[in-house]
């Protein structure tokens, strides 16, 4: 009643356009190179040798599914919906300095979206195939990767009204995201799932299965706390994205 409901599809816009992209900038420009380099490498590679595997692994496991069904839950389980409900709970929960990581989790995923999981989706649909790299560098998160990249390593720092002006859009993305996640619980309800033994299964393979796996193989590479972030990450929600791409290239939008 306090917000307009049109004022619901501003929401992740203003979060993956905006927001997102300034605390990625923020978060670069203000964490030391070495602890960059070290933490960020191995969060890159983690992230993308287990959703390599996800990928594949479900590709042979849902060969059967129904068509409209495979690259939606293929992309639910092997991506998460990190900027709108898993960065505001890590932050309440860890605090800012596990920020870093999840950033480089997103952002390597981000890729992954758009080179392996987008072009999955566009089979359902007869849409033309050869934009998918000119989406993936239009991506206001990857354009801010790029740039916080390269200003870092040439040592150039941002003048202080545009880094004061960043730090206040980073700082808008939890409360901004948890209003969001408060649209969609009021209008998707928190228990129409269970009815749906589909939405079982993939809930206790996504939310429990793929991160106690995750943890329990990092915990030999890395410290715990790390080992835990990522572990989280990989059990974060299923990405809106799914449902707009399912109403947009004939999937199951209900499911």
């Amino acid at each position: 009643k306090l917000i307009p409901k049109e004022s619901e599809k501003a929401f992740p816009l203003l979060l993956m356009n905006i927001c997102y992209p300034a605390m990625i900038m923020k978060t670069l420009s203000s964490i030391p190179l070495e602890e960059m380099f070290r933490s960020g490498l191995f969060a890159v590679l983690a992230t993308l040798i287990f959703t390599l595997v996800i990928y594949v692994v479900s590709g042979l496991v849902l060969g059967k599914a129904p068509l409209n069904r495979q690259a939606q839950l293929r992309l639910q389980l092997g991506i998460g919906n990190v900027v709108y409900i898993t960065i505001p709970l890590l932050g309440a929960l860890f605090g800012p300095e596990v920020m870093f990581i999840a950033i480089m989790h997103s952002v390597t995923q981000d890729i992954l979206i758009w080179t392996l999981y987008y072009p999955l989706t566009l089979r359902l649909s007869s849409e033309d195939k050869g934009n998918t790299w000119v989406r993936l560098f239009k991506n206001p998160c990857i354009i801010a990767l790029i740039l916080a990249l390269a200003l870092r390593l040439a040592g150039i720092g941002l003048p202080g009204p545009v880094s004061y002006t960043i730090g206040r859009l980073s700082d808008m993305v939890t409360p901004a995201a948890l209003i969001y996640l408060g649209f969609l619980l009021h209008k998707y309800g928190l228990l129409a799932w269970l009815k749906d033994p589909g939405a079982i299964r993939y809930s206790l393979v996504k939310t429990l299965l793929i991160p106690l796996a995750v943890t329990a193989i990092l915990l030999f590479f890395t410290d715990v706390m790390t080992a835990l972030v990522l572990g989280l990450l990989f059990g974060s929600s299923a990405p809106t994205v799914s449902i707009v791409w399912a109403d947009g290239h004939g999937g199951d939008v209900n499911f």
